[in-house]
């Protein structure tokens, strides 16, 4: 899924700038890998490419545009291909254009989906001075096809953002001559394995250096263009335009939405991501409440009837001046991943170094609230963590494009990008999105010294109180699900074993604070009474000990 990231220097899904790309899987949990996520680097990689300046991800593929490669000239680019596998994503390929030109910066956005894969190139200088290009490269063979721009003239930055859907390519033109276009290409048009544009959409109220097409994002009939420059309502407030394309295959401008607290010079549309009903706009040069200049913020938007209404204001638990919340926006389902460059870590460290928070719709209310947040820490400079996102399939990756070999000297930036689960759920052990009795059983059951044990849940190489109290803590439905249906709640797993709150308060402290040989007694005897065959189960060793309880 293609999603968008900051219009002062990026696009459609940027995460990896220099180097860096941060991947993580969505809903489930993090069995076997007690890390919040997983690093993912070129396997070339160079000095200042920014890998992970943008990222894109569909079907188990992994696009990530080094916009600075230079491979084929300096900063012309490039963008790398990566397939999901058992032990993580694994490059598959590296696109290069086949005209390539210095400055080209190929890979500035990236979006994939299915079989094709559309890049920007907007800084392009060929017939014209930063003319820009964009293609659609095939993920299976290779295949390259240059999109045309028939308003091609200097300065148009053709490419600044692109998105893809099925048979329908993306791409704007921010051309500060104008208020900007998006041009909108269709699979096979003029020819088998063409792509051949269909339509240019401009706003029906532009002016002059709008920035229309800064961000662009599509889901199904519904494009969402962002124009951070609008004035209508005050100097660079800026705006959102919704789209929707008619039974005739044609888009028609529908709406025009803007932030509700948006100020003065804000910029909202510089970032946008859509799915369904539902699309989320990113300001990254917002002052949030409490945050201060350019600390940013995102709106979130629903379909009601044939309207699109303001439904949330997103902001950060942690939102410091410049922290640029809002720099990349995705979306998937009931979960929103947006990312900030700026962030920096809580006192007394205040290192720079980029964050990506997930923020979850609430199954019962509607309602948006934060999950989770994902940061790099024990490294000295910033990566800038959160430059692009994308989200699909219960995964979200993250761009780093300015990770450090070595980020605590002074060497020059690699990039790369991290990948993981945005609703980890680390104490559902029995993976069924769920936190209840069998996870329960399976930490008593494995209390002690054990190495790689599932039970384990904060990898220390031994089931004790620490994993217990993770298991207790996180009962019931696992975030962004409810898998739990009619599961018993801790409530009535006491009352059933008839274990009153007393008999349960004595055996956790003696679980927390007994002796070894004591902790594994208790837990030994909870596991009886869980299983309902105190004092002796047929399936179960006898313990070593007497009852702590006194009752047998």
């Amino acid at each position: 899924m293609c999603q968008r990231f900051n219009g002062e220097t990026h696009m459609c899904s940027k995460l990896v700038r220099a180097g860096m790309i941060c991947a993580v899987a969505a809903g489930g949990s993090a069995h076997g890998q007690c890390a919040e996520f997983e690093r993912v680097f070129a396997l070339d990689p160079d000095h200042d490419d920014e890998y992970g300046q943008s990222v894109s991800l569909d079907g188990g593929w992994l696009v990530v545009g080094a916009h600075k490669d230079d491979d084929s000239g300096v900063d012309a680019g490039s963008v790398y291909l990566l397939q999901s596998t058992p032990s993580g994503f694994a490059q598959n390929s590296k696109l290069i254009a086949s005209d390539a030109l210095p400055g080209d910066q190929l890979g500035f956005e990236c979006c994939i989906s299915g079989d094709a894969i559309v890049v920007g190139a907007p800084f392009r200088t060929g017939a014209f001075s930063l003319e820009g290009a964009a293609f659609v490269f095939g993920r299976d063979d290779g295949s390259e096809v240059a999109l045309i721009d028939p308003n091609n003239r200097a300065d148009r930055f053709f490419g600044w953002s692109v998105a893809i859907e099925g048979n329908t390519a993306i791409v704007g033109a921010v051309d500060p001559t104008s208020a900007g276009e998006v041009l909108v290409y269709e699979r096979n048009r003029g020819g088998f394995g063409n792509w051949g544009l269909h339509q240019v959409l401009v706003p029906s109220d532009g002016a002059i250096a709008d920035a229309f097409g800064v961000a662009v994002a599509i889901s199904g009939d519904v494009l969402v263009v962002g124009s951070p420059n609008v004035d209508d309502e005050g100097d660079g407030k800026g705006a959102a335009y919704v789209f929707e394309r008619d039974g005739s295959g044609v888009w028609i401008e529908q709406q025009k939405v803007f932030g509700s607290s948006v100020q003065i010079g804000d910029g909202f549309g510089s970032e946008v991501a859509v799915d369904g009903s539902t699309f989320v706009v990113g300001v990254p040069r917002a002052e949030a409440e409490g945050g201060g200049t350019d600390s940013g913020e995102a709106f979130v938007f629903e379909r009601v009837g044939t309207s699109w209404i303001e439904q949330a204001n997103l902001q950060s638990t942690s939102v410091p001046v410049g922290s640029g919340f809002g720099t990349s926006v995705a979306i998937e389902g009931d979960v929103i991943a947006i990312g900030f460059r700026g962030y920096r870590q809580p006192a007394p460290s205040l290192v720079e170094r980029g964050a990506v928070e997930i923020f979850t719709r609430d199954l019962g209310s509607g309602e948006w609230g934060t999950h989770h947040l994902f940061s790099e820490t024990g490294v000295c400079a910033t990566p800038r963590l959160g430059e692009s996102v994308t989200l699909d399939g219960g995964i979200f990756v993250a761009g780093g494009p300015e990770w450090e070999d070595n980020p605590c000297l002074a060497v020059p930036t690699i990039g790369y990008a991290i990948t993981g689960e945005p609703c980890p759920c680390p104490a559902d052990i029995d993976e069924d999105d769920c936190v209840g009795f069998t996870d329960l059983l399976s930490v008593i059951g494995l209390w002690g010294p054990c190495i790689g044990c599932p039970a384990d849940i904060n990898c220390d190489d031994n089931v004790s109180f620490t994993d217990l109290l993770a298991v207790l803590n996180a009962w019931g439905d696992c975030p962004c699900t409810s898998g739990c249906g009619t599961e018993e709640t801790l409530e009535e797993v006491k009352s059933n074993a008839g274990l009153s709150q007393a008999d349960w308060d004595t055996l956790m402290d003696c679980m927390e604070n007994g002796t070894q040989a004591e902790q594994e007694n208790c837990a030994c005897w909870l596991q009886h009474y869980l299983e309902d065959c105190v004092p002796s189960c047929p399936n179960l060793p006898d313990c070593p000990d007497g009852d702590p309880l006194s009752k047998h």
